[in-house]
């Protein structure tokens, strides 16, 4: 499934926020900040990453801390009991406090030319897909439920290499995704949608199947990030159409 949208290349999961932004090249996409632009007093926004139907995401450089990436969530005018469940998995990652696992510094809410809308910033974990896996493995051997990334931060930069032809490295991150959260059926599906574009038929039927045995089970949400009837929904016709490009005489 399809969740962000993101222009240029990322050189790993840490850095999906390199992205440059273009208005030109995107019409019609709705920024909430703009380059240059200080948010509370505290942080200078220094370029658009990347944004779609939920969020936005931006370099920003906080004043004392350094470099940092903001995940800016569209919806405006919340109440704070909506802006609270809004960032839950920004409070979760903040009261964990493993080392192994992406640290969130920051979760408040901005004032942007839409209205008030949630936020929080996190670090940057440095290398690509291959660094990030061995790291996985490593961190897993001491504990194996540690999770080092958000899902659909991964996510993001798999879709981004997808959309610029490079498949072979959108399956290593998609692979990455579906090791870190093998109950997903969101992540389960993008890993097939992407074999099937390489012409890996067995395992692009492999994930598909997967990931409708995990919608099917209803034990487990759909991804990490959300499990709405209406996103299970669209993964569940995404597979059924790789699944039905995979039949025989298709």
């Amino acid at each position: 499934m399809q969740i962000l949208r993101t222009t240029e290349r990322s050189e790993g999961i840490a850095d999906y926020m390199a992205f440059r932004y273009d208005s030109a090249n995107i019409p019609g996409l709705c920024v909430l900040l703009e380059e240059g632009q200080t948010v509370r007093d505290t942080y200078e926004v220094e370029r658009f990453l990347g944004g779609g139907a939920f969020a936005e995401v931006y370099r920003v450089k906080h004043r004392f801390l350094g470099r940092q990436a903001m995940k800016v969530f569209k919806r405006v005018g919340m109440n704070l009991e909506e802006i609270h469940e809004m960032l839950g998995e920004a409070i979760l990652l903040s009261r964990i406090g493993h080392p192994n696992i992406v640290r969130v510094f920051d979760a408040n809410v901005l004032e942007a030319a839409q209205g008030t809308c949630g936020s929080f910033t996190m670090e940057n974990i440095p290398g690509g897909a291959v660094q990030v896996a061995q790291r996985l493995a490593e961190a897993r051997r001491k504990d194996p439920q540690v999770q080092l990334f958000p899902e659909i931060t991964a996510s993001i930069v798999g879709q981004d290499f997808m959309r610029e032809g490079d498949v072979k490295y959108g399956i290593e991150v998609f692979k990455l995704v579906a090791v870190a959260y093998p109950d997903s059926a969101d992540a389960n599906d993008n890993l097939a949608g992407a074999y099937l574009k390489d012409g890996q038929k067995d395992l692009a039927k492999q994930h598909a199947e997967k990931a409708l045995a995990i919608l099917d089970s209803h034990k487990v949400p759909a991804s990490s990030w959300t499990d709405t009837d209406e996103y299970r929904g669209e993964i569940r016709r995404d597979t059924e159409k790789i699944l039905k490009q995979l039949a025989p005489g298709s």
